[in-house]
């Protein structure tokens, strides 16, 4: 399960769907690791603890 906190949706554009958004961040994720490596459930708020360049390279996979 994935879940988002209601802070990081400040930081993410409003003109996509929440499906695009996870999309997105799956393509990231994979980008980085590989599938085995992300978690089955996870809050979208700690990938930048993980990834610190999350925050403006996810733009670009929207």
């Amino acid at each position: 399960m994935i879940t988002k906190s209601e802070n990081l949706l400040d930081f993410l554009p409003k003109n996509h769907s929440d499906e695009e958004i996870v999309s997105s961040i799956f393509r990231f994720l994979l980008d980085r690791e590989p599938k085995e490596a992300i978690l089955s459930s996870f809050d979208i708020s700690i990938i930048p603890s993980y990834f610190p360049e999350f925050f403006t390279e996810i733009f670009s996979y929207l």
